[in-house]
């Protein structure tokens, strides 16, 4: 049996489906990372956040107490999107680092990282594989449509952010469909079958 552990990169437009499906990968004995959940414990006090990010972004983004402020965070990528590439590079390490540390605790051999900005971030190298969550495009939208405050305007702009979903199958190594939970759960299943057996 090879003890190595497994960590499967988790991926996806927004609106596909990516937590609905890391959850799937839970019920079957999974560890699961999140890159968001990582971002927000490093915004919070003491997270390194403000510290990162202090010589980039206006000073009244980083609250007292080294918090930072991600409603205006978000207003100032609106207003200057050449900003993110910025953040983005003084975030990651912090990012990483936080999932080193889950997996240095972690005892399961598989550990599921969602990591929504995977493939734009190029960080397809730090993963044993990566499986890319889709949906036709207008299941997408009225899945995003659907969620409080969201316009049509915002909703463009997030999508123009992220790399086409074409693009994400070429590159990963297993495509998992969220049409519905059964389709999702099959290709959680098949692809837990395939990690498992070349672990043996």
């Amino acid at each position: 049996m090879n003890n190595k552990r497994f960590c499967l990169g988790l991926t996806g437009s927004i609106g596909m489906g990516k937590t609905t499906v890391a959850a799937m990968f839970a019920a079957h004995d999974v560890s699961i990372w999140n890159a968001d959940d990582a971002v927000n414990r490093i915004y919070q006090t003491g997270g390194g956040g403000s510290q990162a990010l202090r010589d980039i972004v206006p000073k009244n983004v980083c609250e007292p107490g080294d918090r930072i402020n991600k409603k205006k965070l978000r207003t100032l990528l609106e207003d200057e999107p050449n900003l993110l590439n910025k953040i983005e590079s003084a975030i990651h390490p912090l990012v990483k680092r936080d999932r080193q540390d889950f997996m240095s605790r972690t005892k399961n051999g598989i550990v599921v990282a969602e990591v929504p900005l995977l493939f734009e971030t190029q960080s397809q190298s730090e993963f044993d594989a990566v499986a890319v969550v889709v949906a036709p495009a207008e299941i997408q939208k009225d899945r995003v449509m659907k969620r409080e405050g969201m316009t049509r305007e915002r909703f463009e702009l997030l999508r123009g952010r992220q790399m086409p979903d074409a693009e994400k199958r070429r590159r990963a190594d297993y495509v998992i469909c969220s049409l519905n939970k059964d389709t999702a759960k099959r290709d959680v299943i098949a692809i837990l079958s395939r990690i498992r057996g070349s672990k043996e």
